[in-house]
């Protein structure tokens, strides 16, 4: 893969993105007829981006599409650089090493990100049943001094009973 651990610069970023909005809309893709000896680089919409005119290695020259014209390398030779699609090319092997490197970048820090959230939500839910048991706690005991005082009026309602009418308060001397 590639080796770059550090991610794209916004300002690389910024001049793929400039590169690429600079040259003929895609996708591309080749078109070849060996039987009429055509090779050609274009879109879906059948726009010429590059063609080869002549096949062998003796004047074999590619032409590069200008306003609808093609014109031939020598003649864009002079100034390949104001050439978009020339440009374009030229920049992509490296433009392509650049963005995978920024994607495993990327990849490796959402990882870690995903790593790191899935530790605070192991212990947000340690904290969470902590704070429930404490809550359960604190109703237990709430409801056991309740019952406690329930048990003491119940006591000191069946010793009433159990003391008889003259023992219990208004009655009979």
């Amino acid at each position: 893969m590639t080796t770059n651990p550090e991610p794209i610069t916004p300002q690389g970023l910024e001049e793929i993105r400039v590169r690429a909005e600079a040259a003929t809309p895609g996708p591309w893709h080749w078109y070849v007829r060996p039987d009429v000896r055509e090779a050609r680089i274009q879109t879906a919409g059948w726009d010429i981006v590059m063609d080869v005119v002549r096949w062998g290695t003796q004047a074999a020259e590619p032409r590069f599409n200008t306003g609808g014209l093609m014109y031939k390398l020598s003649e864009l030779a002079k100034a390949p650089e104001r050439h978009p699609d020339m440009v374009f090319l030229a920049a992509a092997r490296q433009d392509v090493a650049l963005l995978l490197a920024e994607v495993e970048w990327l990849a490796a820090e959402l990882v870690e990100a995903r790593t790191h959230l899935d530790g605070r939500a192991e212990e947000s839910a340690w904290q969470q049943s902590a704070q429930t048991s404490a809550r359960v706690a604190r109703t237990a005991q709430q409801r056991a001094v309740r019952l406690a005082e329930e048990v003491a009026q119940l006591r000191t309602r069946v010793a009433e009973l159990t003391a008889g009418p003259a023992d219990s308060p208004g009655g009979a001397s």
